[in-house]
């Protein structure tokens, strides 16, 4: 039984992701040790507002000590400390994670300019040069990206919204249940734009080929289209053609910003929602100020990731489209190569010195 189309692509992409999966890990691992620094950075703000300016015991380690203005020091130079040393793990193993990611784009692009060298010039399936310069030069990045950035964000959303929730019901179990109950209309959320950003993703994409296709076609013809005086029909067609893409793409962003404008308006009213159930919280005495201020911290903080994530799922509905459009390529030639007996190999175009004379 032969493989779908879909299997098959499938195939091809999960070959990368093997190849790369000791380096998704690595990646992955180093996001995660970065959310240690997300965890803390809100710590000195419970250190100044119950242990600095209140009468509550400091947390541990820092319990033993008494002195006030000691502990302003220390949540003074915390909250210096913090944030740099956050940044420069994040610069250090983003350099990394880039580095990584082009070695596969590298890969990618040379396979995809192998199959585009395997299909003859005058061969009916083969299709314009403007449209393989937009696939090879725009599109062969999504491999990569789909590896180390959407994968990646995923994993790391998926398991630090675990954890930020056992921290919550851990400060706040009443708290936790206020937020959890924005978790199920974040997902709907997802799923009502998800589909129709994908659609979008798609029409996008193959109106740009069509885009770098005519341009390419237009320079590569301008003497014969100055000869025939055609210079404003073919300006014409190539600006209808801009159009369209031009819709397409403004559709894209108005549909993704209402999706992020309806994320926001969730967060921001559980936000509200949870100010005023936190505040009467504090007055009954049942958390301190300070909790509730780590808590607000570590909510906008959970909500974070949930943000990524939404975003994550779109940019991997986009990649794969553009994955699928690659794969085309790598499909089209093999098809020519068992349905002609005339290319049996990638094109050699070296020189051997030795049968030169």
């Amino acid at each position: 039984m032969s493989l779908t189309k879909s299997a098959v692509y499938q195939n091809w992409l999960r070959k990368y992701l093997i190849e790369e999966r000791r380096w998704i890990f690595i990646i992955l691992f180093l996001n995660i040790m970065s959310l240690a620094f997300t965890l803390i950075d809100p710590l000195p703000l419970k250190i100044l507002a119950d242990s600095v300016f209140s009468n509550h015991k400091a947390f541990w380690p820092l319990g033993s000590i008494t002195n006030t203005h000691t502990l302003l020091f220390i949540a003074a130079a915390a909250a210096f400390a913090i944030p740099v040393l956050s940044q420069l793990y994040i610069f250090a193993s983003g350099i990394l994670e880039q580095k990584i990611e082009l070695g596969v784009n590298l890969r990618v692009e040379r396979e995809i300019l192998m199959a585009i060298l395997r299909i003859p010039v005058r061969h009916p399936e083969r299709l314009g040069a403007g449209d393989y310069q937009y696939r090879l030069n725009e599109l062969v990045s999504s491999v990569g990206e789909l590896a180390y950035v959407t994968f990646v964000s995923i994993a790391r959303s998926v398991l630090f919204v675990t954890f930020m929730i056992l921290v919550i019901f851990w400060i706040s179990p009443i708290l936790a249940l206020v937020t959890l109950v924005s978790t199920p209309v974040l997902y709907a959320c997802v799923k009502k734009f998800g589909d129709k950003l994908e659609k979008q993703t798609q029409d996008f994409t193959e109106q740009q080929s069509k885009v770098y296709d005519k341009s390419a076609d237009i320079i590569e013809h301008s003497r014969l289209i100055q000869a025939d005086g055609k210079e404003a029909t073919q300006t014409e067609q190539f600006v209808e053609i801009s159009r369209t893409r031009n819709r397409y793409s403004l559709n894209y962003t108005i549909t993704s910003s209402l999706f992020n404008v309806t994320d926001n308006f969730i967060t921001n009213l559980t936000t509200g929602v949870l100010i005023l159930v936190g505040g009467y919280l504090v007055f009954d005495g049942r958390i301190t100020f300070g909790s509730l201020l780590v808590f607000i911290s570590y909510m906008a903080i959970l909500y974070q990731p949930l943000h990524e994530l939404n975003t994550a799922i779109g940019d991997y509905r986009r990649q794969i489209v553009q994955i699928r459009r690659l794969y085309e390529l790598i499909t089209t030639a093999g098809h020519i190569q068992m349905t002609s007996g005339s290319i049996n190999s990638a094109p050699d175009s070296s020189i051997d010195p030795a049968g030169v004379k």
